[in-house]
């Protein structure tokens, strides 16, 4: 069975206050893309990242509340995870033990895109021990989860806007996480707390011209590379990377894969978070130009779902690939409906979204 035969269309009313109906409307298309929404939030979310648990659910970080919810693909499903305390936002988000997440949280406007100078820590999510189970046939579309072990690991009082975050390979139990607004990239030990700047780069800067004082952006790495790649919201490079120490200090210069898009864009925005497939090819979410496009290790740029003036897909601000044999050639896109660059039809729920890559 082709993998996107699993995302079948279909409509769950919720009695969950404030979220009405989560529909699961007709795939758009575009060149050769085909995309399915996988689940809608209600009005004014952001979906601004997310994380694959090796069950195949989702997990997605929102901005402007501090929620992580849980999405199951394949049974159209959410439930809220974990509400954090004193914040309004979660973040970024990786995997750093087996089905254990750190998660950036702060204060961040989901209006003016601005964060707040020492609100922000970094937490985990120990879902090893918490119950996993499809839903029955009659139970409510979102219902709230067992509880997730939550510790919050280090507060980082010199961050302003804590975004991608990524595990170090060579680091057990560490990660680097980026500051959009600094510029700079943050290690941070999830099991003892230290935390340090490991990089500081002018490649990581904001573009001071630019609607929103937002810079470095997605940051990932590739298994087997020692170089971390990222994105930058608003400058040139589009997407580069940079070679690392095993301790997540930069081990040579900015090397550039894409200097600038070869496609229209909103804003002067020039790209979002990102995913690395198995070949080292980028597929980078286009927020707010309504588009995600692969970047291939060449630096040859596809624009493969939406563009300025689609409403394909709306607001996209991360992506990541499927891990299970069901999915693994799809690509998960979450959205925050068009709340950084409202279409003129309106702002959207936000969505998790399945990209279907098998033949592109």
């Amino acid at each position: 069975m082709r993998p996107n035969h699993v995302f079948g269309l279909v409509c769950i009313l919720s009695p969950y206050p404030g979220l009405g109906t989560a529909a699961f409307p007709s795939a758009h298309t575009s060149r050769d893309a085909v995309i399915q929404t996988v689940y809608e939030f209600y009005s004014e979310t952001w979906v601004e990242n997310l994380a694959n648990r090796a069950n195949g659910n989702i997990l997605t970080t929102i901005i402007g509340r501090p929620e992580v919810w849980e999405v199951n693909p394949f049974h159209h499903t959410a439930e809220l995870l974990y509400t954090f305390p004193r914040a309004t936002s979660t973040l970024g988000i990786a995997e750093v033990a087996p089905d254990k997440f750190a998660v950036a949280v702060g204060n961040l406007s989901a209006t003016t895109i601005v964060g707040t100078l020492g609100s922000w820590s970094v937490w985990t999510l120990d879902l090893s021990h918490t119950r996993s189970y499809p839903p029955h046939p009659h139970m409510d579309a979102v219902h709230v989860a067992q509880p997730a072990d939550a510790v919050k690991i280090a507060d980082i009082p010199d961050a302003v806007f804590l975004n991608g975050m990524t595990t170090l390979p060579t680091a057990p139990h560490t990660i680097l996480v980026g500051d959009a607004a600094l510029g700079v990239v943050y290690s941070v030990n999830v099991l003892t707390g230290e935390h340090s700047i490991a990089m500081d780069n002018p490649a990581f800067k904001p573009n001071p011209s630019a609607p929103f004082t937002l810079g470095l952006n997605g940051i990932q790495m590739h298994s087997g590379d020692d170089h971390l790649y990222f994105t930058n919201s608003f400058r040139s490079p589009v997407l580069a990377r940079i070679p690392l120490h095993a301790n997540g200090t930069a081990a040579g210069p900015v090397e550039t894969i894409l200097s600038v898009t070869p496609f229209p864009t909103h804003l002067g925005a020039q790209g979002d978070d990102f995913a690395l497939d198995a070949a080292g090819n980028a597929w980078i979410t286009g927020d707010p130009s309504n588009n995600v496009a692969r970047v291939t290790t060449s630096g040859e740029a596809t624009q493969v779902v939406g563009g300025v003036n689609s409403t394909a897909i709306v607001g996209p601000t991360a992506a990541h690939f499927g891990r299970t044999e069901r999915d693994r050639k799809i690509l998960y896109v979450v959205t925050n409906g068009g709340m950084a660059n409202p279409p003129l039809s309106g702002v959207v729920g936000g969505k998790v979204i399945a990209l279907d890559t098998t033949d592109l």
